[in-house]
């Protein structure tokens, strides 16, 4: 019954073969399709998260660069590297230069790919905005995929039980 399908002998087991192809690439598009919209619609999720982080953060951290106190500013970027969503933080200077940089990851074991959040530390004072320097907050592709890797468990399944399902009710009807 099986090896009839990839061998056809007769027009029906042809025009079933046809359609089963059919489907079956419509169904992989679609899978993908699904797999890319659910990756970026987190990554978006994620990077909105990062924002938000970024402005809780960004008083206490302008406020150590103004009092010059590089262990409360080491202390905050070891907190925010804790968080599941960030993979790195960098302050730097007005110059560029970086005062404070941690990785979550070894510089040999790189995430696939990064993406990053920037915001200016300001201070205000007598009315003037003074820039202290930027803050960089950094999260990864492995963030993303450990929040769809459930979802993308699902979608796989349904598009094989459909695939199957589909299969064995062809094979069945035009058996008879």
């Amino acid at each position: 019954m099986f090896l009839g399908f990839f061998t056809p002998n007769n027009l029906t087991q042809k025009m079933l073969r046809v359609v089963f192809s059919i489907y079956l690439t419509v169904t992989l598009l679609i899978t993908s399709a699904q797999f890319l919209v659910e990756y970026l619609k987190t990554r978006d999720a994620i990077l909105v998260e990062l924002y938000q982080l970024e402005e809780t953060v960004q008083g206490p951290m302008s406020i150590s660069l103004w009092q010059f106190n590089q262990t409360q500013l080491n202390e905050l970027v070891a907190g925010l590297v804790k968080m599941p969503i960030i993979v790195g933080v960098d302050i730097s200077n007005v110059a560029g230069e970086r005062l404070v940089s941690q990785r979550a990851f070894a510089p040999n074991a790189a995430p696939l790919s990064i993406f990053e959040t920037k915001s200016n530390l300001n201070r205000i004072l007598n009315g003037k905005d003074i820039l202290l320097g930027t803050l960089t907050l950094y999260s990864s592709s492995e963030v993303v995929f450990d929040r769809v890797l459930f979802g993308f468990w699902l979608i796989a399944l349904t598009a094989v039980i459909k695939i199957s399902l589909l299969f064995w009710l062809f094979i069945w009807a035009f058996n008879r």
